[in-house]
């Protein structure tokens, strides 16, 4: 079932919009949320399993290419957003890329992921503009953070106790101590500190707006809890940008508090926002300082993302070629870093300087339509929405330290992205 009722620019396009029922869009609403987060972490543990790699992405592929067959075959195109010109942009820019990278046949694989990761974005555009399937993909989300915060828990019980499974997981900490010099990173859930470091802070800043939303005193208790559970893990990373970016998403939460409130009104709207615009400014200029007064490995890890940047100005070293740069400039073959550790550099020395444009264009088109519905909502879809914001800004401060690109996570900000862009068709709402 179609509507005869055109969107304006930017919105989601009832028109060209496929009607997907629940039973329908089931089996890929599963897959995407719980098999292939799964085949994701799988892939990263065993990378030199080149098997298991192909297999995951001959999956992902089967199910993103039927989608898009079904959706050739009912006349219908890509979902129509205000993000969807930049990423398709991006993505042509990404294979130009790759065809003039030192490696053409590495960049193109990767390439390969993140079309998909594009095209599986869109995907959960056309799910979660269904009320009921955006509650189904929101509720799995925090069901996959359960599991994930489950796995956590255990692997700090491996180490309290000295299991020895995981490891250094044989040195008790009730026994000796907490390690005092080195102690182990917290990695099984997610592989990486940094990355379990980011799913914490995210899903956490989710957490606490669910439980402000909540209208049942039971469901406000129930998401605190998982949100202090959540958070308490958070140290045991020892992500400093993990840090930061709390910072950031609860600073973020509570200016949305004091832009709604009355005293705030009395300043005109064009000075507030010049003054977040200045905030935001000074904070990036901190935090780089910052990192660069006191880590010593970013910096050389940002100036050689600058060097490959001034070497291949217009098309960078390829998209995921990063880390062959790195080798090629510092004649070290076993240097184990594959990014700058700075998400907006290492897309620079990748893609170019209109690689970057391109996410600028990307990242400015979500600005806006965020700002947009967030003033067409009210109350707890509002207060939801504001804690999807705040987990994105967030996010996207930690990608200043940190190259949080790992399909894992990438899956995650698609579907926080998608939640943020989706203006819900009340329509098709209730006839599912």
């Amino acid at each position: 079932m179609t509507s005869s009722t055109s969107s304006k620019p930017g919105e989601y396009s009832r028109v060209q919009a496929t009607h997907f029922t629940i039973p329908k869009s089931i089996l890929l609403l599963f897959y995407v949320l719980f098999g292939l987060h799964i085949g994701f972490l799988l892939t990263g543990y065993v990378r030199y399993i080149y098997e298991l790699r192909v297999i995951n992405q001959v999956l992902l592929t089967v199910v993103l290419g039927g989608w898009l067959i079904l959706r050739w075959r009912q006349g219908t195109g890509l979902p129509k957003t205000a993000l969807t010109l930049p990423l398709l942009f991006l993505c042509f820019w990404w294979l130009v890329t790759a065809l003039l990278a030192i490696s053409p046949r590495i960049a193109l694989e990767r390439v390969g992921m993140g079309i998909s990761m594009t095209i599986l974005f869109f995907a959960l555009l056309d799910l979660m503009r269904h009320r009921q399937q955006r509650k189904l993909i929101v509720e799995a989300v925090f069901m996959v953070t359960l599991v994930l915060a489950f796995i956590t828990y255990a692997e700090l019980i491996i180490h309290m106790f000295g299991l020895g499974i995981v490891a250094d997981g044989q040195y008790s900490w009730l026994k000796y101590g907490l390690p005092q010099i080195d102690p182990p990173d917290i990695v099984l859930a997610q592989r990486s500190s940094n990355i379990l470091a980011g799913l914490l802070v995210v899903m956490g800043t989710i957490s606490i707006g669910w439980a402000m939303a909540a209208h049942r005193r039971g469901s406000r208790l129930l998401m605190a809890i998982l949100a202090l559970l959540l958070l308490f893990l958070l140290p045991w990373t020892n992500s400093r940008g993990g840090y930061i970016a709390l910072g950031i998403a609860l600073a973020t939460l509570g200016l949305f508090w004091l832009w709604q409130q009355p005293i705030a009104a009395r300043v005109p709207t064009h000075l507030r926002s010049g003054l977040l615009i200045a905030l935001a400014v000074i904070l990036v200029a901190g935090i780089c300082g910052g990192i660069l007064l006191i880590d010593s490995g970013r910096v050389v890890l940002w100036s050689t993302a600058l060097q490959l940047a001034v070497t291949h100005p217009v098309t960078g070293i390829g998209y995921g070629g990063y880390g062959q740069g790195l080798v090629l400039l510092s004649g070290d073959v076993f240097i184990p870093f594959y990014h700058a550790h700075n998400l907006y550099l290492n897309s620079l020395s990748e893609t170019g300087i209109v690689g970057l444009l391109l996410i600028a264009w990307a990242g400015v088109a979500l600005i806006r339509t965020a700002i947009k519905h967030w003033q067409a909502s009210s109350g707890a879809d509002r207060i939801k929405l504001q804690a999807v914001i705040a987990a994105l800004i967030a996010f996207a401060f930690h990608n200043l330290m940190d190259t949080l690109l790992a399909p894992s996570m990438s899956l995650l900000i698609a579907v926080l992205v998608a939640y943020v862009v989706v203006e819900p068709d009340p329509v098709l709402a209730e006839d599912n």
